[in-house]
This record gives structure tokens, sequence and C-alpha cells, in this order.
């Protein structure tokens, strides 16, 4: 079946939009984790160079919920990052993995609402990735340097 000690997946497709959605949220992590520490190094130094200013705080740190820092931040910039996690939502969706909706359904979603969020035709257990034997956790189809093969 898989990895899954706790036992939330009660079939395969249900396991396998878990572990896309697991994949997609531990790449994020990644980006997120090398981006702000480079944000903070580079930010002021991009600001200069654009005639912008620093985003920084007083203290030198990135803006956050934390610091109080996030009023700074342009409503472009919440836009174009909100019109990217779209845009990757439907690349996926198109590809045939499980996006936004499909993990709604495989978390019950469906059975509560009593509608077909994932277009699998019914109600219930999603049927995505079910019959895929060369299931790939994590593979888009996106390799512009070509990479893997």
């Amino acid at each position: 079946k898989g990895f899954d000690p706790l036992g939330f997946a009660s079939s395969i497709p249900k396991l396998r939009i878990y572990r896309e959605a697991e994949l997609k949220h531990g790449r994020l992590a990644m980006l997120a984790a090398l981006g702000w520490p480079l944000a903070e190094q580079f930010q002021p130094v991009i600001a200069k160079s654009q005639g912008l200013p620093s985003l920084l705080t007083k203290s030198g740190l990135d803006p956050s919920v934390l610091n109080g820092g996030l009023s700074s931040v342009s409503p472009v910039f919440w836009a174009g990052f909100a019109f990217l996690g779209v845009a990757t939502e439907l690349y996926s969706a198109s590809a045939g993995k499980a996006g936004f909706l499909p993990t709604m359904a495989a978390l019950g979603l469906e059975k509560l609402t009593g509608t077909d969020l994932d277009g699998d035709g019914q109600v219930g257990e999603p049927k995505m990735l079910a019959g895929d034997k060369d299931y790939l956790p994590g593979d888009l189809g996106f390799d512009p340097l070509g990479l893997f093969k």
C-alpha cells in the first residue's frame, strides 16, 4: 500500500493524493527556507539599484506577521503571488495530478457537501491516480533542463 503509519489513507488513490500534497508542501518549504535569508541579504541591494525603498524592517529583517512589516509590501506583490499559486494548481490539475480540489475530496469534503469536487464523476473516494501504473509522485512533466530521464 505505501508508507502511512497512522492510517490516514483508506485507498491507493487517497494515498497518492496525500503524497502529491506532501511533496508540494515540502517543495514550498524548501523554497521558503532558501528565499527568506536570501531576501534579507539581497533585497536592499536590488531595491537600491532599482531606485526603490528597502522593505526590510529597521532591524534589517524581512517583513513578516511577527515584526509587523507586511503592511509595507505592495498589493501588486500579493496579487502576483496569488496568481502564481492559482497557475500552479491549474497546471497540476491539467497534468492529471492531484491539485487543490482532489485533495479536498480526499479529505472528505465531497461527502460533506454532496458535490463532485474533483471531477471524477462521483461523490466520495477520489479515483484520480487510481489506475496509473507509471505514477511517479511529484512528476508534473515539467523538466526544462532535461535532468530526469
